[in-house]
């Protein structure tokens, strides 16, 4: 880990916030990641990758610390640790033959290495999931001589003076959310001054450390869980650092809030049966107790304030709101988080994220539905949790016009439904707002651009334009890239993506799947079949006579399933095909390298060569200016982020790519269509070589050419299998193959398992859903696919007539979507009246789901 940012800690108190040696602000914009409090005593993940990638994984999320829970029984624990499938030694090598508190070591030796801070947080006595009212409701156990209070202190003891040459271990959390530990039993106090004191066994705890000198952390204290109350009970009479005798600039004070639980209420009514459930409500409406997310705009504000919004107010001291979290699939949960960010936001508050974990809960069937990761343990860029989040971690503004309309918004959108845009809203789905601006002489001379007009593009969060709608980033496995509108589309509304075309095969002779009909129309026109086809979610329809007979298993399993012996049938089959942009990522060699081997006409070509050194290349031509467009791209962000910056900026302004400038701060310069057609002519003369899939050397120049590319996509089809059973990322009731494959697309999932009705979405990428298939007779799983579409695939007597100069103008992958562009078939533009044509010897598939085609049947293909 770096010397220069360990340097910095530990940190103090100053008023309301923590800064670090230098003075400087160090906002704990953190998340959980637990595991070690529980059954398993090791955090979570560590079977789907190793710890080093997830560390890092954990920083290029933008994460500046992590509270990282660990129970009073795993440092008791001698032995290795044996719990199945808790660890794969086979991505964790270093790890055989540790006990749990060493692989604890561990985690924190790889989250420093990464650049990332850790508080520990003593979550649990026994290792056990915590969460309702249980044993571990309080920090010791009653008739117990192990647990006992004297031993939990000592316990804090052991654990400050392990980490003591750790300066980034910054802080000690003493205990999670202290709360009853029976329903009916006697519930902890503030000041009571019994042994269910929490203000008593804090401030002995809190002693022990300062004076041991065993460690330099901060020292942060939760208020009691259940019922809740504001803040100000635990600062009054005195505030507890002088009440305990220890330096205020040690102190933080720390709650807990989520959408179910609220003020003065018994929020054990969430964990508990119905009946009980129904008491602990009619109790709370009695005493007129709302739960947080029952609370309107300004009336949860308020209570926020009242809570713990008027330390920050008034400079009283720093305040951690340490677990916060949502469910993607509930409405009303994420309803709740967006108006507590917004708050978080305006008050420039320290939070920490509950949690990372993702999967099965540790020691139960129960499924983690507030992680943030994907099913293989993967950061889930698409989450619009996690886009919140690091807006939040990195401070850009989230902007709400007003506490009802906020400029980000993390609710759920239908799927394959067109959404009115709205000039007050804007999706945490998209990039921030590109807004122009002209450059002044000293910020030309700074960033070494030359004398020319230079426009400069910020990334602002406010007002401006929406970018182009984008898959999510990184794009969802298999698609090689976003997904952009088709030449001659209708504008996209905001939060849509592009839609599909359809590209019809018409096998003549053939059914799939007999008798199993979904729905049977009357043939009259084929156009309207094609689109109650598409419109219904069907893979493909079979027309004998006059009916047309909707097959409701995908085109991939009717592919599959076709028969011959059928002369008085054809079978129509739907394929799918979506636009993407891709880039082709070039390297600029040295001009000594350039130079090598060229006789003196290469020479002279070389020096005629469109791209000039940076101070003498021509304005680029834009619609908007004629100045030269420029990026600035934020320091801290991670290259992924970076890229996508400079994509969506790509597309967004109709250029034909970018290029990474070499040197600091770093900048990117968005090319025209015309340079970056230059550009592909220098490269096949020589000038600039593939790049590696190595990190970029920022000592180089590199181009980033933008191609259009048609790809196919599809969805495999495994019967009587599942992965990752219950760990679903969001539930569709009542959808159809067409509406799921589309939501895969909308929001990066990489298939899904339908079962009873029901679709059920696993984040992983594809490739891992395979591995993870396991047998479940009542299920069957899907996973997306994504293909590019061949020039073979079109015989050259099919290629269509000369394309409109608007299309000729694109930058096609070679003569590709040229050649195919015609042929693909929108359902949107099937209301009008649209020719086919027929072709010989295009299409008979073989039962291995290959695409060969024989002679006995024909394809047809509808042109716009």
């Amino acid at each position: 880990m770096e010397e220069s940012w360990l340097d910095q800690f530990p940190l103090r108190a100053l008023g309301r916030n923590l800064v670090n040696k230098h003075g400087e602000r160090f906002k704990l914009a953190g998340v959980n990641w637990y595991g070690a409090s529980d059954t398993y005593h090791v955090v979570g993940g560590l079977d789907m990758r190793s710890l080093g990638d997830l560390c890092n994984s954990v920083a290029a999320m933008g994460f500046t610390v992590v509270r990282l829970p660990f129970s009073s029984e795993m440092l008791r624990i001698e032995e290795v640790c044996s719990r199945s499938g808790a660890i794969d030694y086979n991505l964790n090598p270093e790890l055989l033959g540790l006990s749990p508190l060493e692989v604890f070591d561990q985690v924190v030796e790889s989250l420093g290495a990464a650049g990332v801070s850790v508080v520990l947080n003593n979550h649990t006595t026994l290792g056990a999931w915590s969460g309702g009212v249980e044993l571990n409701g309080l920090w010791f156990r009653e008739n117990c001589e192990i647990y006992t209070e004297m031993a939990w202190i000592a316990d804090w003891l052991e654990m400050a003076g392990r980490y003591k040459s750790h300066p980034h271990v910054i802080g000690y959390d003493l205990r999670n959310e202290v709360r009853p530990t029976s329903v009916m039993g006697a519930a902890p106090g503030w000041g009571t001054g019994d042994e269910r004191d929490w203000a008593r066994a804090a401030g002995n705890c809190a002693r022990a450390l300062v004076g041991a000198r065993e460690g330099d952390g901060i020292i942060i204290v939760e208020r009691i869980c259940w019922p809740q109350s504001s803040l100000e009970s635990m600062l009054q009479p005195t505030p507890p650092w002088e009440a305990w005798g220890i330096p205020r600039d040690r102190m933080v004070l720390s709650l807990h809030m989520y959408a179910w639980s609220g003020p003065g209420s018994w929020s054990p009514k969430a964990f508990t049966g119905t009946v009980m459930r129904a008491l602990f409500h009619v109790y709370d409406y009695v005493g007129s107790r709302a739960l947080y997310g029952e609370m309107g705009d300004k009336e949860l504000e308020e209570q926020m304030d009242r809570e713990f919004g008027f330390c920050l107010d008034q400079d009283i001291c720093p305040v951690w709101l340490s677990e916060l979290g949502a469910d993607l699939n509930n409405e009303y949960e994420l309803s709740w988080f967006n108006r507590v960010c917004l708050y978080l936001e305006q008050k420039d508050a320290d939070f920490a994220y509950w949690p990372l974990n993702v999967g099965r809960k540790p020691g139960g069937d129960e499924d983690e539905g507030y992680g943030i990761l994907t099913n293989d343990w993967q950061p889930r860029w698409s989450d619009p949790r996690l886009k919140v989040l690091r807006r939040l971690s990195s401070g850009t503004t989230l902007h709400a016009r007003s506490r009802g309309d906020s400029d980000f918004d993390v609710t759920n959108s239908q799927p394959a439904r067109r959404r009115t845009p709205s000039s007050q809203q804007h999706s945490p789905l998209r990039g921030p707002p590109l807004l122009a601006r002209a450059v002044t002489a000293d910020e030309a001379a700074a960033l070494q651009l030359s004398e020319e007009p230079v426009q400069l593009l910020d990334v602002v969060h406010g007002d401006g334009h929406e970018p182009l709608s984008l898959a999510p980033f990184p794009w969802c496995t298999p698609l090689p890239g976003p997904l952009v509108e088709w030449p001659g589309s209708l504008p996209l509304l905001p939060r849509e993506l592009p839609e599909g075309r359809f590209r019809w095969s018409a096998l003549h002779g053939f059914d799939a799947d007999p008798g199993e009909d979904a729905e049977v129309l009357q043939h009259g026109d084929l156009d309207k079949l094609k689109l109650a086809c598409v419109d219904g979610g069907f893979g493909g329809f079979a027309l004998h006579e006059d009916w047309a007979y909707m097959r409701k298993a995908s085109p991939e399993v009717l592919r599959s399933k076709l028969q011959s012996g059928y002369p008085h049938t054809i079978m129509f089959l739907a394929e799918e095909v979506r636009l993407c942009a891709v880039w082709t990522r070039l390297e600029e060699l040295r001009a000594e390298v350039q130079e090598k081997g060229l006789n003196e006409s290469q020479r002279e070509q070389r020096e005629d060569a469109y791209l000039a050194p940076p101070e003498a290349r021509p304005c680029l031509e834009r619609q908007d200016s004629q100045a030269q467009a420029v990026l600035l791209l934020p320091e801290e962000e991670p290259e992924e982020a970076v890229l996508e910056t400079c994509q969506r900026a790509c597309l967004h302004g109709k250029c034909g790519g970018y290029e990474l400038l070499e040197g600091t701060p770093r900048k990117a310069r968005l090319l025209s269509r015309a340079e970056a057609h230059k550009v592909e002519q220098r490269w096949r003369r020589g000038d600039f070589r593939l790049a590696s899939s190595a990190s970029r050397d920022p000592n180089k120049n590199e181009v980033h050419l933008l191609e259009l590319a048609p790809v196919s996509i599809g969805l495999d089809v495994f019967r009587g299998m599942d992965a990752f059973q219950g760990s679903s990322a969001r539930v569709l009731r009542d959808a159809n193959l067409t509406q799921c494959r589309q939501l895969c697309l909308e929001e990066g999932y990489g298939g899904f398992s339908f079962r009873d009705g029901e679709a059920h979405f696993r984040t992983a990428a594809g490739d891992v859903l395979w591995d993870r298939l396991v047998p479940s007779p009542e299920s069957t799983f899907y996973v997306l696919t994504a293909s590019e579409v061949c020039e073979k695939s079109l015989k050259p007597s099919l290629r269509p007539q000369a394309l409109t100069s608007a299309q000729q103008d694109l930058p096609l992958r070679g003569e590709k979507l040229q050649k195919i562009l015609p042929q693909l078939w929108s359902p949107k533009a099937a209301r009008r009246k649209r020719g086919y044509s027929v072709f010989s010897g295009c299409g008979s598939p073989s039962h291995d789901t290959s695409e060969h085609f024989d002679d006995t049947s024909v394809m047809m293909l509808m042109s716009p």
